[in-house]
């Protein structure tokens, strides 16, 4: 069963989240915001600070036991996800769903690079 996620109750909620962690992105490849469908609005800080500094990332839905399952494109219209930007179901207690998920970075890093790298010549 699927649940539906609001976005105007996801919108209407403003939680103020500091990162926490001293995040260095200079020489990173990539990155993954890990989103707790319970807590939607605390991956709103991270995904801001990764596309102000224009860093590859991709977003990893944390599915896990009772948690509430939401259809892609409603966690995409709610966090206002770009559609270029991988959007991966992923449980992070499982090490071949986080490996995927990290191989999943590599490679959305890499064709952004080509894309990069196409428009310059």
């Amino acid at each position: 069963m699927t649940a539906t996620l609001s976005v105007a109750a996801v919108q209407a909620r403003s939680i103020s989240v500091p990162l926490g962690v001293a995040v260095n992105p200079v020489g990173a490849l990539g990155a993954v915001v890990l989103v707790d469908t319970r807590r939607v609005t605390d991956s709103f800080a991270p995904i801001d600070f990764f596309e102000s500094r224009a860093l590859p990332y991709v977003v990893g839905v944390n599915c896990f036991d009772g948690a509430p399952r939401y259809a892609e494109d409603e966690v995409r219209e709610a966090l206002s996800i770009p559609p270029q930007v991988p959007l991966m179901l992923c449980d992070a207690r499982r090490r071949e769903s986080a490996k995927r998920v990290l191989i999943g970075v590599v490679e959305h890093a890499i064709s952004e690079l080509r894309l990069e790298l196409a428009r310059a010549r």
